[in-house]
């Protein structure tokens, strides 16, 4: 049996029992309270955020403002979806969209020497 509470458990009393059933697996709940007010930790940075999700939300701005710092990238994310990426997170979504729009710079220089005997 599982128990999760909440850790402000004296102002709100939210929790919730889980059976793990003989699967493995699934899980049952069992019972709980529901009733949750909790704001919980609203600065945090969210874990799951990645520069894929990033760049998929935030593609077309980046690609107006080319000089978009990552900072501002978190808190244009912020804003709109109230989620906090890292600066590490922005800082690869915004290489993810000038990787699109310039080419990737690997790729460039490997042309070089092409470009010098063209020349």
């Amino acid at each position: 049996m599982i128990r999760y509470v909440c850790k402000e458990r004296q102002i709100y009393p939210w929790w919730v029992f889980i059976i793990r059933l003989n699967d493995g697996h699934t899980l049952t709940l069992k019972n709980g309270h529901f009733i949750h007010k909790c704001s919980g930790k609203n600065d945090t940075l969210n874990k799951n955020t990645n520069p894929i999700w990033v760049v998929k939300n935030m593609e077309n701005l980046i690609r107006d403002a080319s000089t978009t710092k990552p900072m501002q990238i978190s808190d244009i994310v912020y804003k709109r979806f109230g989620v906090r990426v890292s600066y590490y997170t922005a800082w690869n979504a915004r290489n993810m969209v000038m990787e699109k729009i310039v080419g990737s710079y690997d790729k460039g220089y490997a042309l070089c020497p092409e470009l010098c005997v063209e020349i």
